[in-house]
């Protein structure tokens, strides 16, 4: 065990780091900074690989989450302009003009 007159003596040197060597720390992931790989790592999603018409499916579902979280916010017109482009590539269009509260009308493209 040390003595305290043993650990009063003992000299310390204090390293300071500049401006400079601290950024350059962070840019280069050292200090956890964004491109420091222990962020990498803790990836909450990775790359998936699917059949064709299962990952149409999961798209279409973190759609549909997406705007019913809106919708139980009341915030769902914030989610409409998503809404009209999904109509459009299904070949509808939307409005919500001279209809009850909570619904839509959808009609078919004129061509």
């Amino acid at each position: 065990m040390k003595r305290f007159k043993d650990i009063r003596n003992k000299t310390y040197t204090v390293f300071e780091e500049t401006d400079a060597q601290r950024k350059a720390k962070f840019a280069s992931g050292a200090a956890g900074g964004p491109n420091s790989s222990s962020k990498r790592k803790k990836m909450d999603e990775a790359p998936l690989v699917m059949s064709d018409m299962d990952i149409v499916k999961s798209l279409t579902q973190k759609i549909e989450d997406d705007l019913h979280k809106l919708k139980i916010r009341k915030q769902f017109e914030k989610g409409w302009s998503t809404v009209q482009a999904l109509a459009k590539l299904a070949g509808y269009k939307v409005t919500k003009t001279a209809q009850q509260k909570g619904k839509t009308f959808r009609y078919d493209i004129k061509k």
